[in-house]
C-alpha cells in the first residue's frame, strides 16, 4: 500500500509531507525536497481557488439585476391592473350570488 502524510504544526504550517506513490517525500523538517512536486501542489491549489472564485463571480454579476430593475416597474404596472380587473370580476359575481 501506497502511503500519503501531512504533518502540521499547530499553526498549519507542514512539517513533513510524503506521497509515496509519487515521488516520495515532498517536504521533510519544514525544508521543500522535491520542488517540482511542490510546485505542481502549488499549481493546483491556485487553480482551485481561481475555479472558487470564477463561481462566485459568475453568479454576482452586476448587470442582470440593473437590467430587472429597468423592466420591473412596467411589470408591477401591469399587475396591478390585472389584479383590479380581478377585484371587480369578483365584486361583481359576488353581487350577483348575494341577489
Amino acid at each position: 500500500m501506497a502511503r500519503k502524510a501531512v504533518t502540521r504544526d499547530l499553526s498549519g504550517q507542514i512539517i513533513n509531507l510524503i506521497d509515496e506513490t509519487d515521488g516520495g517525500w515532498i517536504i521533510r523538517n519544514r525544508q521543500v525536497v522535491n520542488n517540482e512536486k511542490w510546485q505542481r501542489m502549488l499549481e493546483i491549489e491556485k487553480d482551485k481557488r481561481e475555479a472558487a472564485l470564477a463561481a462566485t463571480k459568475a453568479i454576482n454579476n452586476p448587470t442582470a439585476p440593473v437590467a430587472d430593475r429597468n423592466v420591473a416597474p412596467s411589470k408591477t404596472i401591469e399587475l396591478e391592473k390585472r389584479v383590479t380587473d380581478m377585484e371587480s370580476k369578483l365584486d361583481a359575481i359576488l353581487k350577483a350570488v348575494q341577489k
